[in-house]
């Protein structure tokens, strides 16, 4: 399916012209699609701020009921088109599940929006814990529900109503989404995809005639979110970005190599077991860093391999522990088959470890580095896989430097 409501020069043309706004808090940054230059939102943040969005409250008074009834001028009824009134919304709220990598992503677009001097909130279903929002300058709510989430929509419904929100961003809460039917058309309300899963993919299909708009995190993504919907058109990507970690010591031997997906066949776990012998056969004189959870199934799996002393089961660790491996690392393997985006693929990058990439259709990795790259390799092919990640701890400063300065053009706020 063509793409042609998908690019940012479209996406203003977003009913009621929020898109300038969402793209201030995503990141802006030029590519070049079929040899023109464009702009594509990326994100966290920076290069665009137009005014687009009323100053006018989304409701009348914070006393009004939260119950399911259909407003007058049901969502989805009402005439869509660019909005008369002027000004800038101030009232927006990101609606992440609780811990993990969405609420993370939410985290920096909050924090952009925040430094706007906008009124953003981040409501979570579940608290979150992690210490990196201890510091955090907007406002964190949490429903402190569990699953199955039953009273989510009429908490989040009765939320929306007492914060006056102008725009909610829903990102992987299907159990919210019942909600937003029963809001006033005046409230924007966008979901976020940002996996693959049908799990992930049916929250805008069922509620699609209520939302404003979906913002798919890749254009893989967005292919399959739009086969899905009845019109095509109210499907936008903008790609993830990061915060710019500091520049890494990139003239270090770099001998060792990271892996993200704990036993998770789907994240790539099942083929690092049959490419560890071709990487062992070819010499390979650093250690794989294994992170992730694994079941004692798989860590037996694990143990019978060839040179399993140089394989470092690692577990779940915290997020600025990968971090620093990676900052130390020759390389990444990444061999998702099937990815919305793979933020860490970046995060790689930025730190100066490599990522080597298994090449699989429809995945959001690939758009990341481009057909051309260097360290895409085909399925099933260890040997090939094997001489890569050879080739990457062999790589020397000046390629790692090039791909940092891919995450500094395109994939993050840089001054």
């Amino acid at each position: 399916m063509p793409h042609d409501g998908l690019y940012l020069d479209n996406f203003f043309e977003l009913a009621f012209t929020l898109k300038p706004l969402l793209a201030r808090w995503f990141c802006l940054a030029p590519v070049t699609r079929w040899g023109v230059p464009e702009q594509r939102a990326y994100g966290v943040t920076n290069k665009l701020y137009d005014g687009c969005l009323s100053r006018q409250p989304a409701f009348g008074s914070t006393s009004q009921p939260a119950t399911f009834a259909k407003h007058s001028g049901a969502r989805g009824d009402e005439q869509r088109g660019p909005s008369m009134k002027s000004g800038v919304s101030r009232r927006i709220a990101w609606v992440v599940p609780g811990p993990g990598s969405v609420s993370l992503i939410a985290d920096m677009c909050c924090r952009r929006a925040h430094a706007d001097g906008a009124d953003v909130r981040l409501l979570t279903l579940r608290p979150l814990r992690d210490p990196r929002f201890a510091d955090a300058p907007y406002a964190l709510d949490c429903l402190g529900l569990s699953p199955p989430f039953e009273e989510v929509p009429e908490r989040m419904l009765a939320w929306t109503l007492a914060q006056r929100r102008d725009v909610l961003m829903l990102n992987s809460v299907e159990a919210a989404m019942p909600a937003i039917d029963s809001l006033p058309p005046s409230v924007k309300v966008f979901e976020v995809v940002h996996g693959m899963s049908p799990y992930q993919l049916r929250g805008a299909a069922r509620f699609e005639a209520a939302l404003d708009g979906v913002i798919a995190v890749s254009e893989a993504t967005a292919r399959i979110v739009q086969a899905r919907l009845r019109d095509a058109s109210r499907v936008h990507v903008i790609y993830n970005g990061l915060s710019l970690p500091p520049r890494p010591d990139f003239d270090t031997d770099r001998t060792d190599v990271v892996f993200l997906g704990g036993d998770n066949s789907n994240k790539g776990a099942s083929d690092i077991l049959s490419i560890w012998p071709a990487i062992a056969a070819e010499g390979f004189a650093g250690h794989l860093h294994w992170y992730g959870p694994i079941e004692p199934s798989f860590r037996r799996r694990i143990k019978s391999l060839p040179m399993q002393d140089r394989i470092v089961l690692h577990g779940p660790v915290a997020h600025g522990v990968v971090m620093e491996a990676l900052s130390r690392a020759g390389a990444l393997i990444m061999a998702s088959r099937s990815e919305a985006f793979g933020l860490v693929v970046v995060e790689a990058m930025a730190q100066g470890a490599i990522p080597v990439i298994l090449d699989v259709p429809d995945n959001g990795v690939n758009e990341i580095v481009g057909s051309n790259y260097e360290f895409l390799c085909p399925p099933g092919r260890p040997k090939i896989f094997a001489q890569a990640l050879l080739r990457a701890c062999a790589a020397d400063a000046t390629v790692r430097r090039r791909l940092r300065a891919v995450v500094e053009a395109k994939f993050t706020d840089v001054t």
